[in-house]
């Protein structure tokens, strides 16, 4: 193996592109022989700032792509703006965190290499496996998708390993105000806009515009001052949250478990973050009210020993959900908007 390879936890690290992406690498990898390499660019919708690329390989039985992720932190404003300076997703990976994963959860990425002044991640190709986004899903997929992110939480609650500053976690304060208002204009005001930043900022005048008067003020009082919210998160208990938990991300394979994309946003939080994110951008395409689903998370979390609160809950799925992107439901003129708005005003009572 090359004297580029570092030392890890997880075994298929590599301190360069060139390192990794050779035929003899990648067959010791795949376990059968590479007769050949082809890189070209992969032209895909999503909202980073990433570069893909596909990964052909032709052995001696097949053609067979992988899929290579570069981060582009000058480019990426999730990385900005989450002060992620190690490149979280490949450091999960190195330091074995997605080995440790539940059978239930499927991360698909088989080796990370250094690249430059970032990282970069090798994936096989689950494309087949990911959810078809804007389609309503079914009961069974909606099951899976709430349930197994529970086993995920479950698995990791209160874990030692969460803490280890070289996975380079989201902070909490960065992961609830990540999209707030100043730091959107920020970043617009500094030339750095993004279509998903220049969206957030029209929202976010949307919902001061059309919100209720008092919600806007509480919602807002938490964007500019978040030390009471991130302080009462910091009491509650604390797991691996995904921090991106949503369709365009998911699958379900044929062995029924959750294929988990794109980790950039990743914290060691409560629980509920990620419910209240995986509600506020999926509910309409889910078979089950919110109330529902909140209830099936709840119930498959006390399943594995964890109960929690209707308060705890609640403040999980508004720092998650609501801080982070009722500017978007405010545009897509989300069914349960009034939902959201009481929840936020209960939060703001307990705080």
């Amino acid at each position: 193996m090359s004297t580029d390879r570092q030392p890890a936890s997880s075994p298929n690290v590599f301190g360069s592109l060139d390192a990794m992406l050779t035929p003899a690498v990648l067959g010791n990898l795949l376990g059968t022989r590479v007769k050949s390499i082809t890189q070209e660019q992969y032209v895909v919708a999503h909202r980073s700032a990433n570069q893909l690329y596909q990964i052909w390989l032709e052995t001696e039985s097949r053609r067979k792509r992988l899929i290579l992720k570069e981060f582009q932190p000058h480019r990426d404003w999730v990385m900005r703006l989450t002060h992620d300076t190690l490149t979280r997703e490949a450091m999960l990976y190195r330091h074995g965190v997605y080995a440790a994963m539940p059978p239930e959860i499927v991360i698909p990425i088989l080796a990370v290499a250094r690249h430059s002044d970032t990282w970069a991640c090798l994936m096989w190709d689950v494309s087949a496996d990911l959810l078809a986004v804007d389609t309503m899903q079914s009961e069974t997929t909606a099951r899976l998708l709430i349930h197994h992110l529970a086993v995920m939480h479950a698995h990791f609650w209160n874990s030692p390993a969460l803490s280890n500053p070289a996975l380079g976690l989201s902070s909490l304060e960065d992961f609830i105000t990540v999209l707030a208002p100043s730091r959107v204009r920020a970043e617009i005001d500094q030339g750095r806009a993004h279509p998903v930043v220049e969206l957030a900022a029209r929202g976010w005048r949307e919902f001061e515009a059309r919100a209720p008067a008092d919600v806007v003020e509480i919602v807002q009082g938490f964007q500019q001052d978040p030390a009471t919210p991130v302080a009462l998160l910091q009491k509650l208990p604390k797991t691996l949250v995904h921090g991106d938990y949503k369709i365009p991300n998911l699958g379900i394979d044929s062995r029924g478990r959750a294929v988990v994309l794109d980790w950039q946003d990743a914290t060691l939080g409560p629980a509920p973050l990620d419910l209240g994110y995986f509600l506020a951008l999926n509910a309409k395409w889910l078979a089950f009210d919110a109330t529902t689903l909140v209830e099936m998370y709840r119930t498959s979390l006390a399943d594995r020993g964890h109960e929690l609160s209707r308060e705890t809950i609640e403040l999980g799925l508004v720092c998650g959900g609501a801080l982070r992107l009722l500017w978007q439901m405010v545009l897509n003129n989300h069914q349960d908007l009034e939902w959201w708005y009481d929840m936020v005003r209960r939060v703001a009572v307990s705080c």
